[in-house]
């Protein structure tokens, strides 16, 4: 993750990227779910309720461009639910 907002901001609350943005959804009402198998980065994804980030920051992260395609999870839902369905 090489957002220099973002390290910028995780410096700052002395958190990793990762942390930060799994506190973001927290705050935005949304739960994350990691798919971390390492336990290292599964406990660190877990040492985020030590912290809050102030709003300021949570506007400067909600400004930055996702240029990201969530096209798939349309497709997993679908894939999910025909195997709980059958």
């Amino acid at each position: 993750m090489e957002n220099d907002t973002l390290i910028e901001i995780a410096q700052r609350y002395r958190k990793s990227v990762p942390q930060l943005i799994l506190r973001w959804h927290i705050q935005n009402g949304v739960i994350p779910v990691s798919k971390s198998t390492n336990l290292r980065h599964i406990r660190s994804n877990l040492n985020i309720d030590n912290f809050t980030i102030s709003e300021e920051d949570m506007k400067r992260i909600e400004s930055l461009d996702r240029s990201l395609s969530f096209d798939r999870t349309p497709e997993l839902f679908r894939r999910i639910m025909y195997r709980v369905m059958r």
